[in-house]
């Protein structure tokens, strides 16, 4: 278990990240828009939640996508991606990355395609040693376990971000609204904000030994030795 208090949740955005900062112990939440990730991040918490794959694969799919979709309730199965590979990353356009993947079996949809830099900011990141402070989260498997399993509307919505923020603030952090910053739409979203506090929370769970995690057998590991798998 980590004593220490200082948990943080990232999400990414238009603009490059939402960093969610947590005092744990005081339940105070600050956000922070990052354009790039510096390198020393994930030194300055005991816990890192990132909404992002951590891990990808040369090839197939990864268990833990696989079993996080059977977990979610009918159509928010469909809000964890798929046919992520390592290779699509040295891709320059979704044209050639879908190419690329449908020699693979699958074709990539144009939204995961959207993930392409902020994926690749995070790979020159991490590290297998990194992982010991740093998870791949995911905000839909993190609200619907505090939703009991129940379906949540979709994040951009008003009915599920009313009840986004109304499942944060029985989690304890009651004042996500108040500590969000004003920032243009073209760089972030209210649901950006609310995902980054929902991993945030993963964070917390995470260091005090409430976590879970998928897959739930043998954790797979891709190439470069990164742990594919997803905690909520």
């Amino acid at each position: 278990m980590i004593k220490d208090s200082r948990y943080a949740g990232l999400d990414g955005c238009r603009g490059g990240w939402i960093l969610c900062h947590l005092d744990n112990e005081q339940k105070s939440l600050k956000f922070e828009l990052l354009t790039d990730l510096p390198n020393d991040l994930p030194d300055r918490f005991a816990m890192l939640a990132v909404d992002m794959p951590i891990g990808l694969p040369d090839h197939g799919r990864r268990h833990c996508d696989l079993e996080a979709r059977a977990l979610l309730p009918g159509r928010a199965r469909s809000r964890i991606f798929l046919d992520l590979r390592r290779p699509l990353l040295e891709c320059d356009n979704y044209s050639q990355a879908n190419r690329l993947a449908q020699q693979d079996g699958h074709g990539l949809s144009k939204q995961a395609w959207n993930l392409h830099p902020a994926l690749r900011n995070l790979d020159v990141l991490m590290t297998p040693a990194r992982q010991f402070r740093v998870i791949e989260a995911h905000p839909e498997l993190i609200f619907h376990r505090l939703n009991h399993w129940q379906a949540v509307a979709g994040k951009k919505t008003a009915e599920g971000q009313r009840k986004r923020l109304d499942l944060l603030a029985q989690a304890g952090l009651t004042d996500v609204r108040e500590s969000l910053p004003h920032l243009p739409r073209r760089l972030a979203a209210l649901d950006d904000f609310l995902d980054a506090a929902a991993c945030a929370q993963a964070a917390a769970w995470h260091a005090a030994g409430q976590g879970r995690q998928v897959p739930t057998g043998n954790t797979e590991h891709n190439r470069r030795g990164l742990r594919m798998e997803i905690h909520y």
